[in-house]
This record gives structure tokens, C-alpha cells and sequence, in this order.
């Protein structure tokens, strides 16, 4: 992690997928309160679910209590639950010191806004949950990271790429139309055909306020960020030539790639890691998820 905001920032994100999350049968009596969902490998009982909320809302105080959450609510929560507990049972090393570690700073940001320790400590007694119980949530959280980025890292590598690109943008808008961008962008292009310097010519016809500034260029990114044509172009230009026009959705580019790669799976960008895991997370929630549960049962209020 770059810095302490980039850990909190991660696990709000995380948390907030709980927003977008969208038959009974006889219950059975377990150690720790009813078996209310089963799925593939195993089994939710009332206990976890109770834990589960409570973690949840500790990290998200607008939650409710359980009570006042319809049975769809519930059924959703379930579901999330099920899905962290069987995707970090895929992966076998658990990264323990860096949940430990990220729970640290999480705690001493809780405590700076709830005032004291007591304060702190009657929020974990009225959730019912321990600092155990959160950092196993973390511990949840970093699996299911590496098990997905892993996964589209043995996929297509080349989603991971880092590139360091220049562009010049003419967009199309609507003091533009597309054929005086094309043409405006086609002068730019035999300026710099001629001779004339890419950075300079960035600075004073790019249309990205983002980068012109800076000669056009954005530096180590990953090109998964960007859109479909510029990211190709991104990952196919040969190094430190000049591209012809690129047209995409905002308006014709030219480029120039200075460096590309693809970093090992243990110096992927924290940035990365998160993007990759927020898509195929919500893709194994819309696709998946249901051929692995078997049952739910809806808890009780």
C-alpha cells in the first residue's frame, strides 16, 4: 500500500458492495444457533450470520440493525457472506500480518472519531463482534483479492501491462464536429511528422487537461484502465514511434508508448489489484454465486 488512505479507501470500497448485492426449507439445529444457508463445502449458521452484520455495520455505520432489513436484505447478505467464505477457501496462505496490520490503522482511525476507548469498546459490545472477528473479515478480503487477481493474471497478462504513454487529444464536442477534429488532428500529426516536438505540441493543442500540461503524457498506468481502442493501441504501438490517428469516444488521439510491461504478480499496483478484484468479484456474484449455494434460509428478525 502506497499510504494509509489508500488502506482505507480499499476496505470501504470492499465494504460497499454490500449496496450493489442484489424457496425455504426445514432448519437444522448446529453448535452455534440454526444451519440457515448451505453451499458448496459448507454450511452458515445464525452465529456468523449475526457476526457478519455486525462487522458490517462497523465499517458502515448507516447500516441498520438486522431487524428493520427486509428478507430480500437478509437473502443478499447471506449471499455476500457465502461468497467471501468460499472464495477465500480457495486460497490456502492467508495473509494474517497485513489484515493485523491494516486492522491497526482502521482501529486508530475509529478511535480518533468516536473520541476514546470506551467509547470504542461499548460499539464492538453492542455489535456483539470482537477485533478478532474483524481482522478475520480483512483476512477475507486479502484472500479473495489474491485468489482473483491470480486467476486473471494466469488468464491474460497483458491486462496487467504498465505503460507509459504521451497523447495529444482533439475531441469532438459540439463546437467540434468529427470531420474538423479528424482535420485538425491530421495538422497536428504532420507537424510532428516534420519535426516538430510532441511535448510542445501536447501543451498547446491537446484537449486533455489531464495531461497536456504534463507533454501528454501519463506515466506508468495500467492499460486495463483506459478504453478499448486506446488501450490497444497502448499495447500493440511499438515503443517511442508515433502513431496515426486513434479514435475513440472522446476523439482522435495521437500516440506515443515509451515503455510497457508487465510487472510480477507480487509488484502489481495496489490500484490494480483492487479494480481487478471489484470486476471479477461482482462478475462471480452475477454468474457463479448461485450454482454454488444450495439453501437459504432467511434468519428471523
Amino acid at each position: 500500500m502506497k499510504n494509509s488512505s489508500n488502506r482505507w479507501i480499499y476496505v470501504l470500497v470492499i465494504v460497499l458492495l454490500i449496496g450493489s448485492m442484489t424457496g425455504c426449507a426445514s432448519k437444522t439445529e448446529g453448535a452455534e444457533g440454526e444451519i440457515i444457508a448451505e453451499y458448496n463445502g459448507g454450511t452458515v449458521n445464525e452465529n456468523e450470520f449475526t457476526v457478519y452484520y455486525g462487522v458490517l455495520r462497523f465499517f458502515d455505520p448507516q447500516l441498520g440493525e438486522i431487524k428493520e432489513q427486509s428478507d430480500e436484505t437478509k437473502k443478499q447478505i447471506v449471499e455476500r457472506y457465502i461468497s467471501e467464505k468460499y472464495l477465500s477457501e480457495q486460497v490456502k496462505e492467508k495473509k494474517s500480518d497485513e489484515a493485523k496490520e491494516m486492522f491497526e490503522y482502521i482501529k486508530t482511525e475509529k478511535l480518533q472519531t468516536l473520541g476514546d476507548e470506551a467509547t470504542y469498546n461499548k460499539l464492538l459490545t453492542d455489535l456483539t463482534i470482537s477485533e478478532d472477528q474483524l481482522i478475520q473479515y480483512l483476512e477475507r478480503l486479502y484472500a479473495i483479492q489474491d485468489y482473483f487477481v491470480e486467476k486473471k493474471y494466469n488468464e491474460n497478462k497483458d491486462e496487467f501491462t504498465i505503460a507509459t504513454v504521451s497523447h495529444i487529444l482533439i475531441t469532438i464536442d459540439e463546437g467540434r464536429s468529427e470531420e474538423e477534429a479528424k482535420k485538425r488532428a491530421e495538422e497536428v500529426l504532420a507537424k510532428i511528422n516534420n519535426g516538430e516536438d510532441f511535448a510542445e505540441l501536447a501543451k498547446e493543442y491537446s484537449d486533455d487537461p489531464g495531461s497536456k500540461d504534463n507533454g501528454g503524457t501519463y506515466e506508468n498506468q495500467p492499460v486495463s484502465m483506459w478504453v478499448p481502442e486506446f488501450k490497444d493501441a497502448a499495447l500493440t504501438l511499438p515503443l517511442n514511434e508515433v502513431s496515426g490517428l486513434v479514435k475513440t469516444q472522446f476523439g482522435y488521439h495521437i500516440m506515443k508508448v515509451s515503455s510497457r510491461e508487465i510487472p510480477e504478480i507480487e509488484n502489481i499496483p495496489l490500484q490494480l489489484k483492487n479494480q481487478v478484484m471489484v470486476t471479477e468479484y461482482n462478475l462471480f456474484m452475477q454468474k457463479d454465486l448461485s450454482s454454488i449455494i444450495k439453501e437459504i434460509n432467511i434468519p428471523a428478525s
